[in-house]
C-alpha cells in the first residue's frame, strides 16, 4: 500500500486527478483504487468522489434509509418531550387551582387529576428513556457499520493521499494502517518536520520529489528561519548526501518554445523534453500569433501602484490580461476555455485586481472557469494557458522578490500549451535574470509591445 503526500491540498489533488485517470502502461491503462484524507469542503470538485467519507457512504448504499430512521427516532423523541412539557404545565395549573379551592368535591376531583396527569407524566419519561436507548443503540450501529465500511475502503485502496499534516489524521492511526512506501512530492517546499509526520507508519521506503530550485517552504517568523525551520528534508539530504539525489531530466508538460529558456536559466540545459512534446503540447489557438506557445507581451504604458498593506499592483497589466482572455473568447469561440486558463501574479493586490477586473468584464462565475492564484499558490500546478503578471514597473533599481529566481522558475514552469508573461521590460531589465529572459524573447521573436494608445493594446 502506498502513501502519497504533498504539503498543500492543491498539489494533492493534482496527483489524485492523475491517479484517477489511470497509470499508463506499455499493456494500456492501469486503475488504481486511490483514497484522498481530507475534508471534502477543502478538496477539489474533480476528485470529491474519492474523499474518505464519500466512499464510505457509496459503500454503506448513501446511509439513505438509516439517516431517515435516525432523524424519525429524533423526531419521536421531540413530540414527547414536548408532550412532557405540556403535562408539566398541567400539573402546575392544577396545584395553583388546589391552593385557590376551598369546596371539598372540587377539591378531590382536581386531586384525581393531578394524580392521572403525574401517571401521565411518569409514563411519557419511561417512553422518553426508551426512545433514547434505542436511537443510541441504533447509533452505535451505525457507528459500527460506518468503521467496517471504512476498513474495507483501506484494505481495498492501492494509493491513499493526503497532505502532510493530513497524514497524521486520528482514523489512519487508530485503525493501525502501514503503508510500505511513502511518497512526498513538492517536498523541496515542505518544512522537515512536517515531512517527518507521514514516516511513521513503518514505511519501508520514503520517496522525496521536489524541486530545490523553485520556492523554499514558506516561514513567517524571522526568529525561526535564523535557526533553518525553513529547511527541508530535502534539502537537508541533498546538502549531506547528494549522492543521493537523482535528476529526473525528461519533462512531460511543457511545450518546447517554453521549456527552452528555463531549461537554460534554472538548470543548465540539462532539463530535455519527452518524446514528442511539440504534438503532444499543440493547441488549436497556436495558429493565432498572439496566442503562440510563448510570447512576452512588453505593457509600455504600465504603472505599479502601492495597494493595501503595501503589496503592490500594476492595473495596466490587469487590464491586459482581460483583454487577452477576451481576445481568445472572442477570436476562437468554437473552443471551450473553462478550466484550461491559470492567471497568476506574485504580488497579492495584482491577484485582487485581477480578480475584480475579470469579474467587471465576464461576471462572478468567471473566479469558477479560470484559476487565479499567486504564483507561491500556484507552485505544483499547472494549466494549459498560462498568464503571469509580473507586476513591476517602478523607477526603483530593484524588482522587489520577482528577483527571486525560484519564484522566477515556478512562474515560467506552469503551462502546457501557452504561457504569457505580461511586464515592462525596461523595469525588469533591472535583474539579470530577467534581462536574460527579455533578450531570449527578442531574439526568439516573442515579444511584442503592447501600448493602450492603440485601440485595444494589443
Amino acid at each position: 500500500k502506498l502513501l502519497v503526500c504533498a504539503p498543500s491540498n492543491a498539489a494533492v489533488d493534482e496527483i489524485v486527478k492523475r491517479l484517477k485517470d489511470g497509470i499508463k502502461t506499455a499493456d494500456g491503462v492501469v486503475r488504481l483504487n486511490v483514497v484522498r484524507i481530507g475534508v471534502a469542503d477543502s478538496v477539489n470538485t474533480s476528485v470529491k468522489d474519492l474523499v474518505m467519507d464519500r466512499l464510505i457512504e457509496k459503500e454503506l448504499g448513501a446511509n439513505l434509509e438509516d439517516q431517515k430512521t435516525n432523524k424519525a427516532w429524533s423526531q419521536r423523541r421531540d413530540k414527547l418531550n414536548d408532550e412532557l412539557r405540556k403535562i408539566i404545565l398541567d400539573i402546575e395549573e392544577v396545584n395553583r387551582e388546589l391552593a385557590d379551592t376551598k369546596d371539598v368535591v372540587s377539591l378531590a376531583t382536581l386531586r384525581d387529576k393531578r394524580k392521572g396527569l403525574s401517571s401521565k407524566r411518569d409514563s411519557v419519561k419511561v417512553m422518553i428513556k426508551d426512545a433514547y436507548e434505542d436511537q443510541k443503540d441504533f447509533t452505535r450501529d451505525m457507528d459500527v457499520s460506518r468503521i467496517r465500511a471504512r476498513q474495507k475502503v483501506f484494505s481495498q485502496a492501492d494509493v491513499v493521499c493526503a497532505t502532510l499534516s493530513g497524514s497524521g489524521h486520528d482514523m489512519l492511526t487508530t485503525m493501525g494502517v502501514t503503508f510500505d512506501t511513502v511518497i512526498v512530492d513538492e517536498a523541496a517546499q515542505s518544512i522537515e518536520i512536517s515531512t517527518l509526520i507521514p514516516l511513521k507508519y513503518d514505511c519501508q521506503r520514503c520517496i522525496l520529489v521536489g524541486d530545490p530550485n523553485q520556492l523554499p517552504p514558506t516561514v513567517l517568523s524571522q526568529f525561526a528561519a535564523k535557526y533553518d525551520y525553513e529547511q527541508s528534508l530535502f534539502m537537508r539530504l541533498e546538502n549531506n548526501v547528494p549522492g543521493g539525489v537523482h535528476l529526473l531530466s525528461i519533462q512531460y508538460r511543457m511545450h518546447p518554445d517554453i521549456s527552452v529558456l528555463p531549461s537554460k536559466l534554472f538548470y543548465n540545459s540539462k532539463l530535455h523534453d519527452g518524446p514528442n512534446m511539440s504534438t503532444i503540447s499543440a493547441a488549436p489557438w497556436h495558429f493565432k500569433d498572439a496566442f503562440a506557445p510563448y510570447r512576452f507581451y512588453n505593457i509600455e504604458e504600465s504603472q505599479e501602484k502601492v495597494g493595501y498593506g503595501h503589496s503592490i499592483y500594476n492595473p495596466a497589466e490587469a487590464e491586459a490580461a482581460v483583454t487577452l482572455v477576451d481576445m481568445l473568447a472572442n477570436q476562437l469561440p468554437g473552443i471551450k476555455f473553462a478550466y484550461k486558463i491559470g492567471v497568476i501574479t506574485p504580488y497579492k493586490q495584482q491577484l485582487s485586481q485581477l480578480k475584480s477586473r475579470f469579474e467587471r468584464r465576464f461576471g462572478s462565475k468567471i473566479l469558477d472557469v479560470i484559476d487565479f492564484n499567486t504564483v507561491d499558490g500556484f507552485q505544483g500546478q499547472e494549466k494549459d494557458i498560462i498568464i503571469f503578471s509580473c507586476v513591476r514597473a517602478g523607477s526603483s533599481r530593484s524588482i522587489g522578490f520577482l528577483a527571486d529566481v525560484r519564484r522566477m522558475n515556478v512562474g515560467l514552469t506552469r503551462a502546457k500549451c501557452s504561457l504569457f508573461v505580461l511586464g515592462n521590460a525596461p523595469a525588469l531589465m533591472r535583474s539579470q535574470y530577467w534581462r536574460d529572459l527579455v533578450e531570449d524573447a527578442y531574439s526568439r521573436r516573442a515579444l511584442r509591445d503592447v501600448s493602450y494608445r492603440k485601440r485595444n493594446g494589443f
